[in-house]
């Protein structure tokens, strides 16, 4: 998954390998992906192409502005695009509800207005998180975050014993005593 983040950009690669490793994705063929990732994040490689469409993550009510650079004048309706550069356009839209737009194929967030970021969170949020045993920290609580996560990811197996062969060993070691007793008895009387 990849996003932009204020001025920078953010790629993820969420993997699973039992082994705690990244499994095949270090076979040779495999491995460009990460090369790729860590590239786009460096510098996006399509910003070479004759195609190419750069939308930053806007805010509702604030104007976004759209680069597109192609050989032919691009078309989007509600869009006025004008001449920057050579084969590139600009053009800017304002947006009215968050969420994920898309224009030309390139996606681009929409989030709430700035003056929401700052009011903090619902006192209840609290209470719901401890019902399901969660806890709350700050950012700058790594050490706690780290702790609480490995005592909850903590887990209980158990395992279920049976003695059952062990109960049907000391028995039949019981029924063999027994018969070999008996013959033992039976042959000492006969004889005298």
């Amino acid at each position: 998954m990849v996003w932009r983040h204020g001025v920078g950009r953010v790629a993820t690669l969420t993997t699973f390998s039992s082994g705690n490793n990244l499994g095949e994705l270090l076979d040779k063929k495999n491995s460009r992906l990460i090369t790729r990732i860590v590239n786009w994040a460096i510098a996006d490689p399509e910003r070479k192409n004759d195609f190419f469409v750069d939308i930053r993550d806007a805010r509702i009510g604030k104007s976004v502005e759209i680069v597109v650079r192609t050989k032919k004048y691009p078309k989007v309706q509600g869009l006025e695009f004008s001449k920057i550069d050579k084969d590139t356009y600009r053009a800017y839209y304002t947006n009215t509800e968050t969420g994920f737009k898309s224009v030309l194929g390139a996606v681009y967030g929409v989030n709430y207005d700035m003056e929401y970021q700052y009011l903090g969170f619902n006192p209840d949020l609290e209470t719901l998180v401890s019902a399901t045993n969660g806890k709350l920290f700050q950012p700058e609580q790594i050490d706690e975050i780290v702790e609480h996560v490995k005592s909850v990811s903590r887990r209980v197996i158990s395992e279920r014993t049976s003695f059952r062969n062990i109960f049907l060993i000391a028995a039949l070691i019981l029924i063999v005593i027994e018969i070999v007793g008996r013959r033992i008895r039976e042959t000492w009387f006969k004889r005298h």
